[in-house]
């Protein structure tokens, strides 16, 4: 280290200053010094390569885990009459050991509490400092020049009792909050399932027996219709552009011809024999009979740039909707090359394949945006249904991105 970043650091340490927040008037502030001792690690630090999966002995370094690693050599373990605190030095990591443990690798102190200050007391007190962030740099000058709030023994016993009766709540809250949450998506799948089973809706049904005319079969063979009627339109566009570029000897590809969309077979009986029985006047039916159109998005990481068009991925569709706070951007240019493609418009619905499956999100924003398909075993598709309260051909996309 130069004088010049040695210099820089000690003007760092002290022009920083602990803060000294009020304390009552029987309690004192204890400099870093009266309150620790900080124990000595020549020749016992165990270097992170060295570490084993298992042994006799825990490994204490200033990793975010209590324990690092094991060891089974004894010489290199530290045994201590009272509980000590292990310091990250890069981390700012605090943990509170009452066990022999070896330390490991670098970068860590060991601080004892001197008596008659409690050891539990000490850890707590620690974890309430503000240390400034150095980055990876070294915080135990900062650690040295903190001042330590100092209340009466029993009071400190009284404190770390309060503070672990709190945490133990905390810890219990935070438990049932997970199993909570565990139990809405339980409940949110047994409602969807019931929607679409046509449980949510029968008492509706009996009341409204007369609004119930329109055959399955007759709404099915109109977004079929609607389907055609579509690729149709598709193919006059398409011979509209080919004229287009004919006409204006344009170089490039040639606008490229629509695909009529496959048609699907209906579920056989053995399929649904395993579907759950359906109210009168519904029917099951694959999507494949629904969509208009089923594309994925592009298989290749594009170039991004400072502004441009929204490009989404997987980790953009949310359950709470799509990031775009964090999407990165495309050239407009590549927008209209990928387009070509799939194209997502207003309406469409993005679908999660790949990552966390199965996230499906309307897409509610008026500018355009791009999808991709990222990571081994990923898709990402676009399917464009018929909406049969339209009597026009409409478009709706679902988009599986990975």
């Amino acid at each position: 280290m130069t004088s010049k970043t040695t210099e820089a650091r000690d003007n760092a340490v002290t022009s920083w200053a602990s803060e000294a927040l009020p304390i009552p008037a029987h309690w004192v502030y204890a400099d870093f010094d009266v309150a620790f001792d900080n124990i000595s690690l020549n020749d016992i630090k165990i270097p992170q390569k060295e570490y084993r999966a298992s042994g006799e002995f825990p490994i204490i370094d200033q990793g975010q885990d209590l324990i690092g690693g094991y060891t089974d050599d004894a010489d290199k373990t530290i045994e201590l009459q009272r509980a000590s605190i292990v310091f990250g030095d890069h981390t700012r990591c605090f943990k509170y050991v009452p066990f022999t443990f070896a330390p490991g690798a670098d970068g860590i102190k060991v601080l004892v509490p001197r008596e008659p200050i409690i050891e539990r007391f000490a850890y707590y007190a620690c974890k309430s400092l503000r240390l400034p962030d150095r980055g990876y740099s070294r915080h135990y000058s900062f650690l040295r020049n903190s001042k330590f709030p100092l209340p009466p023994v029993a009071e400190q016993q009284r404190i770390v009792a309060s503070l672990e009766g709190i945490f133990s709540e905390l810890d219990s809250g935070i438990q049932d909050l997970k199993t909570a949450r565990a139990q809405l998506k339980v409940y949110r799948r047994a409602v969807f399932q019931n929607a679409f089973e046509g449980k949510l809706t029968a008492q509706w049904r009996e009341q409204n027996m007369e609004k119930l005319e329109e055959d399955p079969d007759r709404l099915l063979q109109c977004i079929q219709e609607e389907r055609e009627a579509r690729y149709q339109q598709q193919l006059l566009d398409w011979q509209a552009a080919v004229r287009s570029w004919e006409e204006a000897n344009e170089d490039g590809k040639r606008p490229v011809k629509p695909k009529r969309q496959k048609d699907v077979p209906p579920p056989d009986q053995p399929a649904l024999s395993n579907l759950a029985e359906l109210p009168l006047g519904w029917k099951w039916v694959k999507l494949g009979e629904l969509v208009w159109s089923v594309r994925d998005g592009p298989h290749f990481s594009p170039r991004y740039e400072e502004s441009g068009i929204p490009f989404i991925t997987g980790g953009n569709v949310r359950p709470d909707g799509i990031d775009f706070a964090t999407a990165k951007f495309i050239a407009p240019e590549l927008h209209r090359e990928l387009s070509a493609r799939c194209k997502p418009e207003l309406g469409d619905v993005l679908y999660t394949k790949g990552g966390t499956t199965g996230i499906a999100r309307v897409n509610t924003q008026q500018f355009p945006l791009a999808r991709r398909v990222v990571g081994q075993g990923e898709r990402a598709a676009a399917a464009r249904t018929g909406r049969h309260s339209n009597p026009s051909p409409t478009r709706g996309d679902i988009e599986t991105v990975g």
